[in-house]
């Protein structure tokens, strides 16, 4: 059985990736969803106030939040009326939009077809992965890799898949992450430092129920002579012990952005944003 991909967002963060935030900022309604002149034009190309309405707000969704029309639950009125202000119809004639279903979908054809969007197939999504990895390497935080996915998308007018394609995505890319940094780490010690190690995750029987590192992680609580005297027996035990030591060889400086991790990309890696044998 196929293990399922964990949920990295609470629902509320899964919802905000696909609505327009009610406190859109001025700024940002005018950056994306003011029309160009070419905008105006194709618009003007359909008959009915209510498809070139429509047709604009479609378009202004795959610019923000980057989803066709059918994905996004619900559009400010304030965001409907910035748009039916530029196409010089009345904002009302919008509740009739996509009234015969086809009209959603044809529209969406013809967004692809005059604008460049595109859907995103396996291509992009691998595409997408090589460029979150480096930022995986640097941290185990889900939300930075997904805000940093949808907007990879959205730059490069591609059509953002399901919030569980992209978590499952992200999960995949932590996962390499971790294999790799697990392989900086225990690649260069020897067999008896990788025993040493395993030792300190077992139980010992000198502290009851409790490993060494737990014991070697517990914090003394206030200055005192006791607590120096923890500090110092923690030390010695580290020093009989051998435990190997960490050295900057072990992991790249700075993960993702150093050449030695440039170099334990696989070939791909190279491959440009977005790809060029990407479907359209």
């Amino acid at each position: 059985m196929v293990a399922k991909t964990p949920r990295l967002l609470t629902a509320e963060q899964r919802d905000a990736f696909v609505r327009i935030p009610p406190d859109l900022s001025e700024r940002d309604l005018g950056r994306f969803y003011t029309l160009s002149a070419r905008d105006l034009e194709i618009i003007g190309r359909h008959r009915r106030p209510s498809n070139r309405l429509g047709f604009a707000v479609h378009l202004g969704l795959h610019r923000f939040p980057g989803r066709p029309f059918a994905d996004v639950p619900e559009i400010p009125e304030r965001v409907v009326e910035y748009i039916a202000q530029q196409v010089d119809v009345d904002p009302a004639v919008f509740e009739q939009y996509g009234e015969r279903d086809n009209t959603i979908f044809e529209h969406l054809d013809e967004l692809r077809r005059e604008f460049g969007f595109r859907n995103c197939g396996w291509p992009q999504l691998h595409a997408l992965g090589q460029e979150m990895l480096p930022l995986a390497l640097e941290s185990d935080r889900s939300l930075p890799l997904i805000e940093m996915g949808v907007e990879r998308l959205r730059t490069h007018q591609i059509i953002a898949p399901g919030m569980t394609s992209l978590e499952r995505l992200v999960w995949s890319v932590q996962r390499l992450a971790q294999r790799r940094v697990e392989h900086w780490l225990l690649n260069p010690l020897t067999v008896d430092e990788r025993t040493r190690l395993d030792e300190l995750v077992q139980v010992d029987p000198e502290l009851r129920t409790r490993t060494r590192l737990s014991w070697l992680r517990e914090a003394p609580e206030v200055p005192s002579a006791k607590s120096l005297r923890k500090v110092l027996d923690r030390l010695a035990f580290l020093t009989r012990s051998s435990c190997p030591v960490l050295t900057d060889t072990c992991i790249p400086t700075g993960c993702g952005s150093s050449p030695a991790v440039a170099a334990s990309m696989p070939r791909s890696h190279s491959v440009g944003w977005p790809p060029t044998n990407a479907t359209h």
